[in-house]
């Protein structure tokens, strides 16, 4: 991809409620953890 703001829209459909934990790699190096919480 290009340099640049960039979005993924992520079906949580399948999900039960909790918190996840979800790892961004860039170029396959880990560049960060983030949580995501999933209220049904």
């Amino acid at each position: 991809m290009s340099k640049g703001k960039h979005s993924l829209n992520i079906s949580a459909d399948d999900l039960a409620s909790g918190v996840y934990y979800y790892t961004l790699e860039i170029n396959g190096k880990k560049a960060g953890v983030k949580k995501m919480v999933v209220v049904r």
